[in-house]
Formats: structure tokens, C-alpha cells, sequence
């Protein structure tokens, strides 16, 4: 897998990438034959076939279009997908998606609407279409619909024919592959882009790479909508992000950072996005056979602080979570997972001399988490720190994970074999690389 991903880079770009270093030094460190048989195939301009998924560009909506966003992915299992947009207009929406373009192109693809418990949904600006029953590690293609009613009134409902349909460009995804198959995968992660503040220039930095770079999922890791005030505001970062990472092709997990919960519509957010899973802001999931798991760590100062107006109460959910971690930490997902990555905004360990006056999380988790073969911790909110296992104490623990906290920072995350890859960057270019065995 480790040469399949390499070829993709050498194939890709003559631009020697940090991602096209790592891997070599690790393949030739591993396996020199492997390696040695590489470099002939590049030289020589054998050409090579494996499984490259395209990663089709997402076309922004114009002004004329009755789209408000891209489509933006969610919620990938083994055998299902969300997909998720907004129009300018109450619309009935539907997917059409198959196993093949020309099916899509042609509409003989299957059609999927918005229901709600029983209910079709055919007036609505935010739409969410859950496709189910697909195959594990497939690749589908698919566009979306919005239909604009002529009426819609009593028990008469009357679309508008399917020549004034608005139809999406077509677009593919892959579903995850199933926990028993150990594949190898990518992971893009973000850390405090806060909107308005750093986005230009994550855009300006991180762009460039992400375009040379073949991943299977996103994570945006907290403080990613800072403070909204307007709904309009919330739709239009929504969009911006779903365009940067080719959200139409690439799913996308949101976690919640202490800005993320601040701003008049901050309870909002969730009608537009799904977070991890079953409508909470935490949870599990599988990518293969290596588990992600998922926190929220509420906000940074105490429940009764006056900047929250009595409107806080995020000590109860920390609890629901302790509980949620006692059943997952002791499931066969989680027991059996050959990887196990965890993550938070919040940290629950710093490095020496930047200790915080509040750390609630800590007590609610920090001992369970200690005890779970965790391999990685991903978080943000803090400068910019790497720490080793047992490098960082508080509260008479010391982390029992090696852990990675950046705030403004970009991540790829690598399962390749039975290592996981870590190489993070910073907004001024540099990078660095962290192997866990």
C-alpha cells in the first residue's frame, strides 16, 4: 500500500512533497527491494495501475443558481452516506446516485428524498439526504436535485417538471471500508481556522498542499465558526470550508471548540451540519479497523461564568460522556481496533509551565482515557506542542499517549501499515513529521 501511495504522489506532482519524503524514508527503511523496484518503475516510465480515486473539484454555485452551497458529505459508514446542501429557495431535494457516471448522467440512477420520520420534506432550504444499503469501500457517483414546488398548499402539492429541475455537477465518493479490513488511510485535520480571522490564510498556506494530497477524510477540530451572529454568515463559512476540502467528494466531521458554542446562532449550527454521529457532538467511528473517538470538551471557563448568562451547563454533558466512554471504551469496536485515535479541542494534558486555571475535562476522563491503548491524542486550542508518552502531568497523571495539540495548524494524519504518520504544519509553512509505532 505504502508504494500504491507513493506512485500516486511521483505520478501526481514532480514537486517533492513532505508527504513523497516521509513515505520514501519509510519504505526504504522497511523494505529496500520494494524501494529499489519503485525507482526503476518511475525511471524507466513504467506505467503503474492502482486504485486512485479522483477527487473532482467542487464548481461554486453562481448567482443565478438556486444553490446556496456545494454539497458537502457527512456521516460516512460502511454502508451509508449524508449528503447535505442549502438552496436559496424551499425546494424538494433528492440525490440520484450509482455505481457508475453514465447511470447518473442518463437519471436512470436511484432516487433518494429527504424524509423525516415518515414525512417527505418537500419545502425546505437545508437539505439532508441519507443514502443507505450501499456497499463497504465502494465508490459511488452521484448529483443532487432541487425541485421548486409551484404549489405547495393543503393536500395539494404540485412540483415544477423536471426540465426547470436544478441539477448538481456529478460527483463521486467512497464508503468506509469495513472494520475487518485493516486498510491504510488519510486523514486531513484543522485546528482553530476560526472563520473570519485565520481562514485567508489557512486558504494562502495550506491550499497548495491540500491539492497534492490524496485523503479519505476530513476533520475540522474545533473553533471553525467563531461567534456567528447571522445565519447568512454561518451558510457562507459552511460553504467557504465545503469548497476548500472538496467537501462534494470527501466527507467532513465537525467537533465542537469553545467558539464554536459562543454567538447568537451558535444553537443553530447543528440544523446545518452533522457532527459525529446520531446527533451528538461526540461518539465513534470506524475507518477500517481503527477507531476514532470522538469528545467535545464544552468551554474553557466554569458553568457559572457571567460571560455565559446562566446559559451554560456543560458539566452535565461531560457526565453524559463519561458514561458514553464506559461503554465504548469496553466494546469490541474499541477493544478490537488495531489503531485507536483520539480526539478533543481541548486538551486534558500540557506541557510544563502552560497548565490552565481550569481543566474540567480532566477529571471526567482523563483516567478512563489513560487506561485505553489510546495511539494518538489530536487537539487544539494551545501553541503549537508535540509530547511523548509521559511527557506531560497534571493532576498526578501523565498522559499515556503521545499527544499533538496546534492551534492554527493543519494535520495529515497516515494509517500506512501498522504505523500511523503524523506531519503537521504550521501557517508559516514549516512542517514537521511524527511516526507512532
Amino acid at each position: 500500500m505504502i508504494s500504491i501511495r507513493i506512485l500516486f504522489y511521483l505520478n501526481l506532482t514532480n514537486i517533492p512533497s513532505p508527504e513523497l519524503i516521509r513515505d520514501l524514508i519509510y519504505l526504504y527503511m522497511k523494505n529496500r527491494k520494494s524501494f529499489i523496484c519503485l525507482i526503476i518503475l518511475f525511471v524507466l516510465h513504467i506505467p503503474f495501475y492502482g486504485e486512485i480515486r479522483a477527487q473532482q473539484t467542487a464548481v461554486m454555485p453562481d448567482e443565478c443558481s438556486i444553490m446556496q452551497t456545494i454539497p458537502y458529505l457527512q456521516s460516512p459508514t460502511e454502508t451509508s452516506m449524508i449528503v447535505r446542501w442549502i438552496t436559496k429557495l424551499p425546494c424538494r431535494g433528492s440525490v440520484e446516485f450509482a455505481s457508475d457516471m453514465e447511470t447518473v448522467k442518463n437519471g436512470r440512477g436511484k432516487k433518494v428524498y429527504m424524509f423525516d420520520e415518515g414525512t417527505g420534506i418537500g419545502m425546505t432550504q437545508i437539505h439532508r439526504v441519507k443514502l443507505e444499503n450501499l456497499e463497504s469501500g465502494k465508490i459511488y457517483f452521484y448529483r443532487i436535485c432541487s425541485q421548486p414546488p409551484s404549489k405547495y398548499e393543503g393536500n395539494e402539492k404540485i412540483f415544477n417538471a423536471p426540465t426547470e429541475q436544478s441539477y448538481s455537477e456529478i460527483y463521486t465518493f467512497k464508503t468506509v471500508t469495513d472494520s475487518g479490513n485493516d486498510q491504510d488511510f488519510s486523514i486531513l485535520l484543522f485546528n482553530d481556522i476560526q472563520n473570519r480571522i485565520h481562514f485567508s490564510l489557512f486558504e494562502t498556506t495550506f491550499k497548495p498542499i491540500i491539492d497534492q494530497t490524496h485523503y479519505d477524510l476530513v476533520i475540522f477540530n474545533g473553533d471553525h465558526f467563531n461567534e456567528l451572529e447571522k445565519k447568512e454568515d454561518l451558510i457562507y463559512w459552511l460553504n467557504q470550508y465545503a469548497y476548500f476540502v472538496n467537501a462534494s467528494s470527501v466527507p467532513v466531521i465537525f467537533v465542537r471548540g469553545e467558539q464554536d458554542l459562543r454567538g447568537s446562532i451558535a444553537h443553530l449550527i447543528k440544523e446545518y451540519i452533522e457532527y459525529v454521529k446520531d446527533g451528538e457532538s461526540y461518539g465513534a467511528i470506524n475507518i477500517g479497523n481503527t477507531r476514532l473517538l470522538f469528545l467535545d470538551a464544552g468551554e474553557d471557563k466554569p458553568d457559572h461564568d457571567p460571560d455565559y448568562s446562566g446559559l451554560a451547563d456543560y458539566d452535565t454533558y461531560r457526565f453524559r460522556q463519561q458514561t458514553f466512554l464506559d461503554t465504548e471504551l469496553n466494546s469490541p469496536e474499541f477493544k478490537n481496533a488495531s489503531k485507536r485515535v483520539l480526539l478533543h479541542h481541548i486538551p486534558l494534558f500540557y506541557p510544563a509551565g502552560n497548565l490552565p486555571p481550569f481543566n474540567p475535562d480532566f477529571d471526567f476522563w482523563a483516567a478512563r482515557l489513560n487506561q485505553a491503548d489510546i495511539d494518538i491524542a489530536l487537539n487544539g486550542h494551545i501553541d503549537y506542542h508535540y509530547a511523548d508518552k509521559n511527557t506531560c502531568e497534571y493532576g498526578g497523571l501523565h498522559n499515556n499517549y503521545p499527544i499533538f495539540s496546534g492551534s492554527l495548524s493543519m494535520g495529515i494524519l497516515n494509517k500506512i501499515g501498522n504505523n500511523i504518520i503524523l506531519t503537521t504544519y504550521k501557517t508559516d509553512g514549516s512542517s514537521h513529521t511524527y511516526v507512532i509505532d
